[in-house]
C-alpha cells in the first residue's frame, strides 16, 4: 500500500514520466527543405516610418511586394510603353531598404484590368498570353532600373471572385505563357510561385499547374468559415496544413510558401473584438502566431503576414504597424516568434501530436542549437511535453526563453519550464493565449 502511494505521489511530482509525450522529435527527422523565415505583404505606398521597422525589427527574408497598376483601364498591348509611364521613385526607395536588410522581393499584381474581365470579375481567356506579357514587361521594367525581382506570383487568389477569377485549367496555362515570356527576355532566374489561392484547403489547382514551372509552392491560409469562432476554433488549421503540406509534397517536392497568414476570426473564447484594428486585438495576435506555429511543424517552410503596415484604404487594419508607425500587439507578438529561429534551420517532422498547443522545433546546425515554439491559443491553460530523440542538451536549463502571455504572465511561463535529467524531454505551462520559445544548446 506505502509503495502504490510512493508511485503515485512520484507520478503527480514528475508526471512527464508517467505517460507519453504530447509531442515527439527526432533530430534526424526533418522535412526535406530548410526553414526560410517569415516576410510579409507590402504595397508600392508604403510610408518609411511603417516599413524600415517592419523590414528591420521583424527580421524578415522576403517581402511580397503588391503593385497595383493600371487598376481600371490598360490596353492589350504596347506593354513596355505602358510600364514606361509607372513612376520607379517610390520602388527605388523600397528596394535600396531591402537590400540593406538583405530582404528579398517577390512580386504580386493585384489583378488584371477591369477591361480585361468579363462579369463577376473572370479574366477573359483570349487574354491569358497579354497578362504573361504584361507580366513580363512589368519585371523587365524594375529589373534594367536595378530593382532585382526574385520570384512572382502571376495572380492573386484566382479561386475567389474579387480580383480575377481564372479557374485551375487556365491559371496552368497562365503559368506556361507567363515563363515563356520571362524566359524569352532571359529572365530565367525569376522563379514563379504558385497557385496562390485563397483557401487554404483549395487543392484542385494543384492538379492542373506544371510543377516544373514553379520554383516553390505557394498558398493562402486563412480561416474562413464558422467553425474558427467556436470556443475551440484554434484546432481548425491543423488538420488543414497538414492535407495541403502532404498534397503539394507529393506534387512535386519544392519549398512551401503561405504568402498570405492571417484570420477572418472575430470571435475568441466566445468574446467577439473589434474586427476595424485585426493588427491590434491581442487574442488575433495569438491565433496569428498560433497558426504559423501548425503550418510550419506540417511541412510548410516559410510565411508571410497579411499585413506589415496599415494603410487608409484598410478598413479592417491587418497591419502589424499603424499608419502613424505605432507597433501593434502583432507585431510584437511575431518579433518574438520571427527573430528566435535561424533562417536555414532545419524543421524537425512532429509525431505523437496529441495536444492542443502548437509546437514547432527546429535544428540549427551551425550553431548547434535546438529550438521548440509554443502557442496556446486555447480558452484555458495547457501543458505541453516534449521527447526529443537523438538530442541531449548541454544543460537542463535552456540558454533563451522568450514568453508571451495575453495577460502578463510571462514569468510564469519561464518558471514552468522543466527538462529531465536526461536533457531530452520538456515540460512547460502555457497559459491561454501566450507563446514560448525555448532555446537549447547540444
Amino acid at each position: 500500500m506505502n509503495i502504490i502511494l510512493l508511485v503515485v505521489c512520484l507520478c503527480s511530482i514528475v508526471a512527464i514520466y508517467c505517460g507519453e509525450p504530447n509531442v515527439k522529435f527526432n533530430i534526424n527527422n526533418t522535412y526535406s527543405h530548410p526553414y526560410l523565415g517569415f516576410g510579409a505583404t507590402v504595397w508600392q505606398d508604403e510610408r518609411e516610418n511603417c516599413i524600415k521597422p517592419a523590414l528591420k525589427e521583424l527580421n524578415m527574408k522576403y517581402v511580397r511586394w503588391w503593385v497595383d497598376y493600371q487598376h481600371d483601364y490598360a490596353p492589350f498591348d504596347n506593354f513596355d510603353y505602358e510600364w514606361s509611364k509607372y513612376s520607379l521613385d517610390r520602388p527605388k526607395a523600397f528596394y535600396d531598404l531591402c537590400k540593406q536588410n538583405n530582404v528579398t522581393i517577390l512580386m504580386i499584381m493585384k489583378r488584371p484590368a477591369m477591361n480585361w474581365l468579363k462579369d463577376k470579375m473572370v479574366m477573359k481567356e483570349e487574354l491569358y498570353g497579354a497578362w504573361a506579357k504584361y507580366w513580363a514587361a512589368a519585371v523587365d521594367r524594375f529589373m534594367k532600373n536595378g530593382i532585382e525581382i526574385s520570384y512572382v506570383e502571376v495572380f492573386n487568389e484566382q479561386d475567389g471572385d474579387w480580383d480575377a477569377h481564372v479557374d485551375p485549367k487556365g491559371y496552368a496555362k497562365v503559368v506556361e505563357y507567363v515563363r515563356k515570356e520571362l524566359d524569352y527576355r532571359n529572365y530565367q532566374k525569376v522563379g514563379i510561385v504558385g497557385p496562390g489561392t485563397s483557401h487554404v484547403d483549395e487543392l484542385e489547382y494543384l492538379k492542373w499547374v506544371n510543377p516544373d514551372r514553379l520554383v516553390a509552392w505557394s498558398n493562402h491560409a486563412y480561416e474562413f468559415t464558422g467553425e474558427v469562432n467556436q470556443y475551440d476554433g484554434h484546432k481548425w488549421m491543423r488538420s488543414r496544413a497538414q492535407r495541403l503540406a502532404s498534397n503539394m509534397s507529393q506534387r512535386k517536392d519544392l519549398p512551401i510558401l503561405i504568402t498570405e497568414l492571417g484570420s477572418k476570426t472575430e470571435v475568441f473564447h466566445n468574446i467577439r473584438y473589434n474586427p476595424f484594428n485585426r493588427g491590434g486585438a491581442p487574442a488575433y495576435a495569438s491565433r496569428l502566431a498560433h497558426n504559423a506555429l501548425e503550418l510550419i511543424s506540417s511541412g510548410i517552410h516559410g510565411l508571410f503576414i497579411w499585413d506589415a503596415c496599415d494603410h487608409e484604404w484598410d478598413k479592417e487594419k491587418w497591419g502589424m504597424i499603424a499608419e502613424d508607425g505605432t507597433k501593434k500587439v502583432s507585431f510584437w507578438v511575431m518579433k518574438q516568434l520571427i527573430s528566435a529561429i535561424p533562417a536555414g534551420s532545419k524543421i524537425l517532422k512532429p509525431s505523437n501530436q496529441n495536444s492542443d498547443v502548437a509546437t514547432s522545433a527546429y535544428y540549427d546546425q551551425r550553431g548547434g542549437y535546438v529550438f521548440l515554439s509554443h502557442s496556446n491559443a486555447a480558452p484555458e491553460a495547457r501543458k505541453v511535453e516534449v521527447f526529443l530523440e537523438n538530442v541531449k542538451f548541454s544543460s537542463q536549463s535552456p540558454v533563451e526563453t522568450l514568453a508571451w502571455s495575453l495577460y502578463g504572465k510571462e514569468e510564469e511561463i519561464k518558471k514552468s519550464v522543466w527538462v529531465s535529467s536526461d536533457k531530452n524531454w520538456v515540460a512547460v505551462d502555457l497559459p491561454s493565449d501566450s507563446l514560448v520559445t525555448l532555446k537549447f544548446k547540444l
